[in-house]
């Protein structure tokens, strides 16, 4: 945004939040219009602080939050100069191409300004959720702010945005019947393999991975008599959920070096880059489970990319379930809760807008104290000019935070 006099130079990430709502961005893809597949590979490695600055630089941003979830990829950002979502389209395209992941400019939804601010409204508040009310993605967006501050790859700008989404995603999950009927992605899933079983559950379930969908698939599973066998590539995480829940440990490479052959499921849910577990790691088992006419082995594979061999699934005696089964659930989901999600999406129309109202009165408080320290203050040194112009800046942001009728 231009303004009437250059302001201090900051470096990217510590750009100030008073910046127009014109500097906001959004750019991303989902299942919906990927496919699982795809959208696995279009997924940063977790603590790739390379990776990402080279995605800032390429959408030639100043701050970039990334969040990579089981079914959706998104980058919002502050820019510099005010952009067409086409160009965020075209250079998020050009990212992906360079690392050899192809994409079409329909394969992604970009927005820019109020609407880039709303989306992040609207996904916070699990309205965009592959499971409608599901829990977790406020607390992923809110872990992607932070990560994202921390390296350094964010600033003042998207670290407010954030918090005014997070406040709106508490409120609707406290005025809504979404809190009350909320369930996760994980959930979702073990119930759905645990209609493969009988009262008791199965008999012997291996957890792979340490994830917020393990530690619930467990808590579910736990419910059970049968045994849990946590499998991580660190064994002290593996042990951890082990005391937590009861069970036994296992590091991955044990596991993989000699797979267990009586398993009724296994459940796995890690941000690997790649197939963790083989087809002909799960043959044993499935031979077993087939030999001895039983009921299936259940392979519930949540990780994007696949934690599981896609081939794993035509063995003999094996059912798997993946994200597209979980989608197909979440669509009846959907339908239960299309009242709940009329009053959600009032309640986020409430908050962007207050929110839209706080960044042009913030924008518009700073351009009055540099046009107040232009004209009246000209006799001050440049750094006595800088403090006057931050004390009015932190005035400006305090009040635009303010109820309506005081502000």
């Amino acid at each position: 945004m231009k303004q009437s006099l250059p302001s201090p130079a900051f470096p990217p990430t510590r750009r100030r939040a008073s910046a127009g709502l014109d500097a906001l961005g959004f750019v991303g893809t989902s299942f919906q219009r990927l496919g699982f597949e795809r959208l696995g590979r279009l997924v940063l490695s977790p603590g790739d602080v390379a990776a990402r600055r080279a995605l800032r630089a390429a959408l030639g941003a100043d701050e970039l939050v990334y969040l990579a979830t089981c079914n959706r990829v998104e980058c919002y950002v502050a820019l510099p100069e005010p952009v067409v979502p086409e160009a965020l389209r075209e250079r998020f395209v050009a990212f992906a191409e360079a690392r050899g992941e192809p994409l079409g400019l329909e394969d992604l939804e970009a927005r820019t300004g109020v609407a880039a601010a709303r989306w992040a409204f609207e996904v916070a508040s699990s309205l965009h959720s592959l499971v409608v009310g599901e829990t977790e993605i406020a607390g992923q967006m809110r872990r992607a702010n932070e990560e994202a501050r921390e390296a350094g790859l964010s600033g003042d700008l998207l670290w407010r945005l954030h918090e005014s989404v997070q406040a709106c995603a508490r409120r609707v999950r406290n005025e809504t019947r979404i809190s009350a009927l909320a369930v996760s992605v994980g959930t979702l899933a073990v119930k759905k393999t645990l209609q493969c079983f009988g009262k008791q559950g199965p008999r012997r379930s291996v957890l792979v991975g340490a994830g917020l969908m393990t530690v619930k698939a467990a808590r579910v599973l736990s419910a059970f008599p049968g045994e849990l066998l946590f499998v991580n590539r660190t064994l002290g995480k593996a042990e951890d959920l082990a005391a937590r829940f009861g069970g036994r440990a296992c590091s991955l490479a044990d596991f993989l070096a000699a797979p267990p052959e009586d398993i009724d499921l296994l459940f796995a849910a890690t941000s690997a880059p790649e197939p963790i577990i083989t087809t002909d790691c799960l043959r044993p088992a499935a031979v077993r489970r087939a030999n001895a006419g039983g009921g299936p082995l259940v392979v519930c594979d949540l990780g994007v990319p696949r934690d599981v061999e896609g081939t794993a699934g035509d063995l003999p005696g094996v059912r798997l379930v993946d994200m597209n089964a979980v989608e197909r659930l979440s669509r009846l989901r959907r339908e239960e809760l299309a009242g709940e999600q009329d009053r959600a999406r009032e309640l986020v129309a409430d908050a962007v807008g207050r929110y839209e109202r706080e960044r042009r009165f913030a924008a518009l408080a700073e351009r009055s104290a540099q046009a107040f320290c232009r004209s009246n203050l000209a006799h001050l040194a440049p750094d006595e000019r800088a403090l006057v112009e931050r004390f009015a800046r932190q005035l400006g942001e305090r009040l635009a935070r303010q109820p309506a009728k005081l502000a």
